[in-house]
C-alpha cells in the first residue's frame, strides 16, 4: 500500500468551446527542457516569463493553465475575458478571469499570447511541493510533445509521428479537451483522463467497487484537491488484469473515489513510460 499522503491535483478543466489556448508557437527545431525536482508527480520545467525563470507544471489533464498572481501583478496584466472552469466532477464550477500572456519561453520554443486563469494552487508557497504556475498540453497542440520520464525530460518536436509511431500508438478521445483513453479493470470498462498533472495513480469511481475482484479491503490514505473540491482518496488490491488504452499493465493498486465520475490516469502510472501525444491527430504513445 502507498502511505497515507494529500494529494494535490491542479488540473483546470474548461469548456470546449474556449479559444485556442495559445495564438502561435515558433519553435525552429527540437526542444528538450529538463525536468526539474519536485514532490509532485506532474512534470515541472522551467519556462521563462518577462525575462524570469519559473517553476511550471505540464498538465495533459487540463487544457488552458494558471499562472500565480504575483506573475500577473509583475507583467501588469488585465483580464480579457471569463471562462467556465471545474474540474471532472461537474461540482463547484465557477467563472475565472482569464490573462493573457504576451510571451511564454520554453527553451528555444517561443508561446505566444498564451491564456490562463491566475490562481496561487493549493500547496504552500515555500513547500517543495509549490511551483509558479501550470500549463496545460494544449499550449503545445500545434508539437509533438513528449514526456520521458524515464529520462526526467520533456520533448517539443515540430512535426507530427513518424509511421512507426503512428503504428504503435493508439487513437484517444477528447473528453472537455482532455485525452480520454478506455480503461478496464476486470470487467469494468470505462473512459479515463490521462491526467499528469494528478499525483495519484489510477483511480476508479467507488461505485465500481463491486465489479471488481478484491483482494482485501480497501484502505484510506488520503485526500485528493483540485481548485475546487476535495474527496478522500482509497486504496485497494485488485486480483483482475488492467488494461489503459488496450494495453495490460501490472497494475494491481487501483484508488477508489465518490467524486469523479470517470477514471484518471495520474502520474504514478504515467511516469513508467515515455509519452508522447500527437494532438492534431490524437495519438498517445506509452514506450518503456
Amino acid at each position: 500500500m502507498i502511505a497515507a499522503v494529500c494529494f494535490a491535483l491542479l488540473a483546470i478543466k474548461q469548456d470546449e468551446d474556449i479559444p485556442a489556448v495559445v495564438d502561435r508557437i515558433d519553435c525552429p527545431s527540437q526542444v528538450i527542457l529538463p525536468m526539474q525536482d519536485s514532490a509532485r508527480q506532474a512534470p515541472v520545467i522551467n519556462l521563462e516569463i518577462g525575462g524570469k525563470t519559473y517553476h511550471f507544471a505540464l498538465d495533459t489533464g487540463a487544457t488552458g493553465g494558471r499562472i500565480s498572481p504575483a506573475i500577473v501583478e509583475s507583467l501588469g496584466l488585465k483580464p480579457v475575458g471569463v471562462v467556465r472552469a471545474g474540474d471532472p466532477s461537474g461540482k463547484n464550477v465557477r467563472d475565472v478571469k482569464i490573462y493573457k500572456v504576451p510571451e511564454i519561453k520554453a527553451g528555444a520554443a517561443t508561446l505566444h499570447g498564451v491564456r490562463m486563469m491566475s490562481d496561487d494552487g493549493v500547496a504552500p508557497h515555500g513547500s517543495k511541493a509549490y511551483f509558479d504556475g501550470v500549463i496545460g498540453y494544449a499550449a503545445f497542440h500545434d508539437l509533438l510533445l513528449t514526456l520521458d520520464y524515464p529520462n526526467r525530460q520533456v520533448i517539443l518536436t515540430p512535426g507530427g509521428m513518424s509511421k512507426d509511431q503512428v503504428r504503435k500508438s493508439v487513437r484517444y478521445d477528447l473528453e472537455h479537451g482532455i485525452p480520454f483513453l478506455q480503461v478496464q479493470v476486470g470487467k469494468v470498462k470505462i473512459g479515463g483522463h490521462v491526467d499528469s498533472g494528478a499525483d495519484g495513480g489510477l483511480a476508479i469511481p467507488s461505485k465500481f467497487k463491486s465489479d471488481m475482484t478484491l483482494d482485501g479491503e480497501p484502505m484510506k490514505v488520503g485526500h485528493a484537491r483540485t481548485l475546487f473540491n476535495t474527496v478522500d482518496i482509497y486504496v485497494v488490491k485488485v486480483k483482475d488484469q488492467v488494461s489503459i488504452g488496450g494495453m495490460p499493465l501490472p497494475i494491481h493498486d487501483i484508488e477508489l473515489n465518490d467524486l469523479f465520475p470517470v477514471a484518471n490516469i495520474g502520474g504514478r502510472v504515467l511516469h513508467k513510460f515515455k509519452v508522447t501525444i500527437y494532438q492534431k491527430k490524437q495519438r498517445i504513445l506509452f514506450e518503456q
